[in-house]
C-alpha cells in the first residue's frame, strides 16, 4: 500500500463521509472497524482490487459479525494518485446471513457481493441497494500512529498503578473488581508508586512486581493474573477512546496547524528544518526525535486528554521530564527560546521564535481527578 494511505485512514474516511462515529480504533481480526450512528453499529472494511485479480474476489467476515446492524465494504479499483480518492461502497444486507462459515464474493462481472455457502453455488446479490460513490479525503497516517501511542503509553501507566497496587497491599485489603475501569485508586497509591523511583530498594521491589506480573500474563489463560491483565487493557482501551480522548479530537488538536509550533518555546517545525539544514542541531537522537513536535502532557501524571496535551519539541519535553510545572518550566523554556533566536539570528533567518506567553497564563488544575470511565 501507498504511504499515503492504510486500511484504517481509508475506513475512517469512508466513516465521516457517511456520517459515521468511529467506536473501534483497534479491529478484530481480517480488519474490520466499528462505527455507530443512532445506536445502529456498522462495520467497515477496505478492499484495494487489483486489475489482475479473477473474475470472483473473497474476502472473510469476523466471527459475529452477525450481530452487527450493517457491513459496509469500500472498494478501490482506481490506483489512487490523489486526494480526496473515489471509492464505492457496497452496504451488506446482514438479514441474509443463515449460517456461519460463509465468505463474502465479489462479482467483477456483475459488480456486486454475494455470500458464498460451503458446498453451495448460490450467487444471490446481499446488497442492500445500489453501490454509492464517495470521495475519501486524506487522513495523515502519522496522526493515527502517534494517538495508537498515546492510548498504549496512557492505559499501561494505569495498568502499572494497579500492580503496584496488588503487589504492594494484602489479597484481603485489594478490591476484588480492581480490575473494573470504574474502579477508582485509593489517594496515595500515585504517590507511593512515584516514591519508588527514590529509593533503589523500592526500585528493585518495583521490577519485582513486574516481574510477577510478566511471568503470570505468559501463562496460560488458567494463570490468576493473565485474563485478568487483558481483559481490563481491553476495556480499559475502549473507555480512553470513548471518554478521555477520541480520535477526532486528536487529529483536530495535532493538525491544527500546518507548521506546527512548540507551545513552550515557541521553535516550530519549519524552523527546526532550517537549523538542520545549516547543521545548527547537535542532538545526536536527530534521526528519531526532533523533526516534529511532540505531545506532551502539562500535568504528567495526569490523563492524556484534551485540557492536559500540549504541543513540545523533544528538547522542551526532555528537560520538563516529569519533574517542573508549568509555572516552574517558564524559566526554562525562556533559556531555550534565547538560544534557537541566537542561532536563527546567527543564520541571519528573518523569522525567530516568538515566546509563547500565553501558554503560562493558563490556570494549572489543582482539583481532584474523578474517574472518566464511569
Amino acid at each position: 500500500m501507498s504511504k499515503e494511505y492504510n486500511n484504517f485512514t481509508v475506513c475512517y474516511g469512508a466513516g465521516k463521509a457517511l456520517g459515521l462515529n468511529l467506536i473501534d480504533y483497534k479491529p478484530k481480526k481480517l480488519q474490520w472497524f466499528r462505527f455507530e450512528k443512532d445506536n445502529k453499529i456498522t462495520m467497515i472494511k477496505f478492499v484495494e482490487k487489483k486489475e489482475t485479480e479473477k473474475k470472483e474476489t473473497t474476502i472473510k467476515y469476523v466471527n459475529g459479525v452477525e450481530k452487527v446492524d450493517e457491513l459496509i465494504i469500500v472498494l478501490n479499483n482506481q490506483p489512487i494518485d490523489d486526494f480526496p480518492f473515489a471509492c464505492k461502497i457496497y452496504k451488506i444486507n446482514l438479514s441474509k446471513i443463515k449460517e456461519s462459515g460463509q465468505s463474502i464474493k465479489y462479482s467483477n462481472e456483475n459488480d456486486y457481493y454475494f455470500f458464498s455457502y460451503p458446498k453451495k453455488s448460490l450467487k444471490k446479490p446481499i446488497i442492500s441497494e445500489a453501490p454509492l460513490d464517495i470521495k475519501i479525503s486524506k487522513i495523515d497516517i502519522k496522526t493515527v500512529s502517534r494517538y495508537e501511542s498515546i492510548m498504549e503509553r496512557n492505559c499501561l501507566q494505569r495498568l502499572n498503578y494497579l500492580l503496584f497496587l496488588i503487589y504492594s497491599t494484602s489479597e484481603e485489603e485489594v478490591s476484588n473488581n480492581i480490575f473494573d475501569v470504574k474502579y477508582e485508586l485509593p489517594p496515595s497509591t500515585e504517590e507511593n508508586y512515584q516514591n519508588m523511583y527514590s529509593d533503589m530498594t523500592q526500585i528493585r521491589k518495583r521490577n519485582d512486581y513486574f516481574k510477577t506480573l510478566y511471568d503470570e500474563t505468559k501463562k496460560e489463560p488458567t494463570g490468576t493474573l493473565a485474563p485478568k491483565v487483558t481483559e481490563f487493557k481491553k476495556d480499559y482501551y475502549k473507555c480512553y477512546k470513548k471518554n478521555i480522548l477520541t480520535f477526532e479530537q486528536f487529529s483536530k488538536f495535532w493538525n491544527q496547524e500546518a507548521d506546527r509550533t512548540c507551545e513552550y518555546c515557541g521553535i516550530s517545525e519549519s524552523q527546526i528544518a532550517l537549523l538542520d539544514k545549516k547543521c545548527q542541531i547537535k542532538t545526536k537522537r536527530f534521526y528519531s526525535r526532533g523533526k516534529t513536535m511532540e505531545v506532551d502532557k502539562v500535568d504528567a501524571f495526569g490523563e492524556y486528554e484534551v485540557e492536559n496535551i500540549i504541543l513540545s519539541c523533544y528538547w522542551c519535553n526532555n528537560a520538563k521530564t516529569d519533574e517542573y510545572d508549568l509555572k516552574e518550566f517558564k524559566s526554562i523554556a525562556n533559556g531555550i527560546n534565547k538560544v534557537w533566536n541566537q542561532r536563527l539570528n546567527l543564520l541571519k533567518i528573518e523569522k525567530t521564535a516568538e515566546f509563547p506567553s500565553l501558554t503560562y497564563k493558563k490556570p494549572i488544575s489543582n482539583k481532584k481527578k474523578t474517574n472518566r470511565c464511569s
